[in-house]
């Protein structure tokens, strides 16, 4: 449906939002994985999410190989 359509078309990739907030005087590791848990983690978020917070501070895990591989980043 269209508006499906424009939801995808107006989320950012990781490496863009990683990008931006790099750039930005004063940008976080809490800011940067809050921005990636709002354009990539719709609720409810499950085991087999694309993205979901991870257990530790500063992680994130991100399921790879459609949701078969989670991978558990730190930034």
């Amino acid at each position: 449906s269209p508006t499906n359509d424009k939801k995808y078309m107006d989320k950012k990739g990781l490496l863009w939002i990683l990008d931006e907030e790099a750039a930005l005087p004063g940008g976080t590791d809490d800011n940067l994985i809050t921005l990636f848990l709002q354009q990539h983690c719709d609720p409810p978020v499950r085991k087999n999410s694309l993205l979901r917070k991870g257990s530790v501070e500063h992680t994130f895990i991100l399921n790879h190989n459609k949701g078969l591989t989670p991978i558990v980043y730190n930034v």
